[in-house]
């Protein structure tokens, strides 16, 4: 009898746009794969303790849903960039 095994999760790239991309590769894979009819997926970057300049790039890209850990950071964070 054959049990099927996942294999581990390849590591994410380093360069954020390089992992954007094989974020969003794995969303349309997962959606090809399920049979339920959903609007599309927000992808929620996490931009707890991360440096302004990943939260920049991340902006650059595109992303505009982030989740913090905490609502005062988050607003110390964001309050003075919000538009």
């Amino acid at each position: 009898m054959h049990h099927h095994r996942e294999l581990p999760p390849k590591p994410l790239p380093d360069n954020i746009s390089e992992r954007l991309i094989h974020i969003q590769n794995r969303i349309k894979a997962a959606r090809s794969l399920s049979s339920l009819a959903v609007a599309d997926p927000v992808l929620i970057a996490v931009s707890k303790q991360q440096p302004e300049t990943r939260i920049e790039m991340a902006l650059n890209l595109g992303l505009r849903v982030f989740g913090e850990n905490r609502w005062q950071e988050g607003h110390a964070r964001w309050e003075p960039i919000k538009p």
